[in-house]
């Protein structure tokens, strides 16, 4: 019995153990999905595009053929060389072998970032900030993955989930049980958060968010279906005398049903872009320790976000990314783009902090001023 739910980060090791079962057991995205992110990047002929968790490439071969020169990070070095050797063919493609938290990318280099069924594994306060860093103005940011519909009230479903309950929830006992969801339930935040890992892209300065919804069918024989079950970490985790059972349990009332389960899925499309300029300008006095305006007026820029959470004119001076991958907040001499043009010292860029809730900016000539 654990509190665990075996989709932990540290749970994405498991992957390397599998490559070749994964590749065979999922399955790939419906076409109109990628129909659709195509017509909101773009023409892929001559632009660059970034996949975050490549797997063993399900849904890396629709960008290649669409003329996408396309560089994939995966952090499993045996995917990595199944990738290498699937896409051989394609002159296009690269394989970055990383986590994405980890991977070094320039800035403004990418028409398009993407992920398949993998965002769910990075760290979203890294993640989602260095996605807006990496892409050009204009730039694309699409992530898409399948759910599957539970059945609730069929026949098979039921007995299913009978046999999850003395093995399956014995271990992990804390979890939530399947629910169907309504077309309104997949856009709710909390929804984004369980499936993406975030609560919206719009917080972190994405525009022209939105989701897409597609609906698929697929029927398993029993050994397949155990086979898909098997590439799932959750499952993976468990015990092995329970994880037997479970496989055991189901074999079996998929062969009482005539050996055939259908299974139907939801996918989702959720797309944001990066914005060409900040939204709108403020001017903002700040005090001299005396607590009197020092009479120098500076153009803030302030993206939307929760709880007002002040960010720089720059987009990636984003309070949320961790200040140890800032690149452009090295203690180099480095434009704040505040006017008069400021820049800070050493010592002055060093006293910058980042909390969640509030940053403070020493300036050389007028003290502190902040923004919470």
């Amino acid at each position: 019995m654990t509190n665990q739910t075996g989709w932990e980060r540290n749970k994405r090791i498991l992957f390397d153990e599998m490559v070749e079962h994964y590749d065979k057991a999922r399955w790939g995205y419906p076409d109109e999905l990628y129909a659709d992110i195509f017509r909101y990047s773009g023409p892929g002929q001559g632009k660059k595009a970034l996949e975050i968790g490549a797997g063993t490439g399900k849904a890396t071969a629709p960008f290649l053929d669409s003329g996408y020169d396309v560089t994939a990070v995966e952090m499993s070095r045996k995917m990595s060389g199944f990738l290498l050797e699937k896409f051989k063919e394609y002159d296009h493609f690269r394989v970055l072998t990383s986590t994405f938290e980890e991977a070094l990318l320039d800035d403004e280099t990418y028409d398009l970032v993407f992920a398949a069924t993998s965002f769910h594994w990075v760290d979203a306060e890294i993640g989602c900030p260095k996605v807006f860093r990496i892409l050009k103005s204009g730039g694309a940011f699409a992530l898409f993955r399948s759910n599957p519909v539970p059945a609730i009230g069929e026949e098979i479903y039921e007995e299913i989930q009978t046999v999850y309950e003395k093995t399956y929830y014995r271990h992990y006992p804390s979890k939530e049980r399947p629910v169907r969801n309504s077309r309104e339930d997949w856009m709710k935040p909390s929804e984004i958060r369980k499936r993406f890992g975030f609560d919206g892209l719009a917080r972190y300065g994405f525009k022209d968010v939105t989701m897409k919804l597609y609906h698929a069918s697929r029927t398993f024989r029993a050994d397949e279906y155990i086979g898909l079950l098997d590439t799932f970490s959750d499952h993976r985790s468990l015990p092995a005398d329970l994880r037997m059972a479970l496989y055991e349990g189901i074999r079996e009332v998929i062969l009482r049903h005539g050996g055939h389960h259908r299974v139907d899925y939801v996918f989702q499309l959720y797309l944001g872009r990066k914005r060409e300029r900040p939204i709108r300008f403020h001017t903002y006095a700040p005090q001299n320790t005396d607590g009197n305006r020092c009479g120098k007026f500076l153009p803030v820029c302030f993206l939307p976000c929760k709880d007002s959470i002040f960010r720089s004119t720059a987009p990636f001076l984003h309070p949320y990314e961790r200040a140890s991958s800032l690149t452009r907040l090295k203690l180099n001499l480095l434009s704040f783009e505040i006017a008069p043009s400021v820049r800070l010292r050493r010592q002055e860029a060093s006293e910058r902090v980042f909390p969640h809730r509030c940053i403070n900016i020493r300036t050389p000539f007028c003290g502190t001023f902040s923004r919470c």
